[in-house]
């Protein structure tokens, strides 16, 4: 099996895409898939995230959407499935969904509804009850409705097992086949960290390392020139936890419902100052209304801010109120 370690995201896509490049040609498989010719590491592949809280890519060839990827996240804990509040933030996001209505595989709706059982109460009650427990799994591969079926979504991540090392709460993620660039450092690094973090934060146990395990390590054709992209970045902005002082987990899994639903009334200092002034950026930004500033004056300095302004920045052509970092 093939593995790198690294600080956080950013640090682990740098050398995932090396090891990419230096299996090819000689070692490297290159195969077909229903989206086009990819490039596979031969072998099942893990990253270790030591601090998986550092979640946002900045890569600017990447060109993640943080907004994107952080409504995602909070949409899963919402356990929702329906598109249209994601295609807010994608807008080609739909051509995964069957029906153009719901998705067939939607993590989040799997975590909390699909089973007929809130997975994320019950992992966090019997962490709580019993800390050494090895039976803390999260499911969200159904083989009554994914095996030998044929859908656009299909989860490519099959479930989260937890498990407390050294005192901190660790979290492996299993993976049948993922992309690099949009799946496994792009959109999983972030929703999977943030689940891992509220799990902590819920069992009162510090975040630890997260692994990341994926039997298809992949990257499409038309990303291969991103093997030739090394980025390193010199500092990790601020990182805002997600539950402050007496906030509980409940708390933060209300306001992502609430934040679906479309309310503006939140209970959490994240969604305050994260999470609203973000919503209000994109608003400016999808209805043309940016000026000299990105809308995000009202969000403290971290890595969102930064990694929002930024992405803004190349859209627009304008010099807004952050600077690159």
């Amino acid at each position: 099996m093939l593995a790198i370690t690294g600080r956080g995201v950013n640090e682990l896509y740098r050398d995932a895409l090396w090891m990419m490049r230096c299996c090819s040609p000689v070692n490297g498989l290159q195969e077909e898939s229903r989206n086009g010719k990819v490039q596979a590491l031969p072998e099942p592949f893990c990253a270790t995230y030591q601090r998986p809280w550092e979640r946002v890519l900045f890569h600017p060839e990447r060109d993640a959407n943080p907004y994107f990827h952080l409504m995602e996240s909070l949409w899963m804990l919402a356990g929702a499935e329906d598109v249209a509040f994601l295609a807010q933030y994608n807008s080609n996001i739909a051509n995964y969904s069957d029906d153009g209505v719901i998705f067939h595989g939607a993590y989040g709706h799997r975590w909390r509804y699909h089973f007929e059982k809130d997975q994320l109460d019950a992992v966090i009650a019997m962490l709580r009850a019993d800390p050494t427990t090895r039976r803390a799994v999260l499911t969200m591969w159904d083989p009554m409705m994914d095996l030998n079926t044929q859908s656009l979504d299909i989860p490519c991540n099959l479930l989260c097992m937890f498990r407390v090392v050294r005192d901190t709460l660790t979290m492996t993620i299993t993976n049948r086949s993922n992309d690099l660039v949009w799946g496994a450092f792009g959109a999983n690094a972030v929703h999977f960290s943030i689940l891992h973090e509220l799990i902590a934060r819920a069992v009162g146990i510090p975040q630890g390392q997260m692994y990341q395990f994926t039997n298809n390590l992949h990257i499409y054709e038309q990303h291969w020139p991103m093997m030739e992209c090394p980025y390193a970045l010199s500092d990790y902005p601020d990182v805002i936890p997600l539950l402050h002082g007496r906030e509980t987990w409940q708390d933060f899994v209300e306001d992502c419902e609430e934040l679906v639903s479309g309310e503006r009334q939140f209970i959490t200092q994240f969604f305050n100052s994260v999470v609203q002034p973000a919503r209000f950026s994109y608003d400016l930004y999808k209805t043309k209304m940016l000026g000299e500033h990105s809308g995000l004056s009202e969000m403290p300095y971290c890595d969102w801010k930064v990694a929002m302004a930024a992405w803004l920045q190349r859209r627009t052509a304008k010099t807004l109120d952050i600077p690159w970092v």
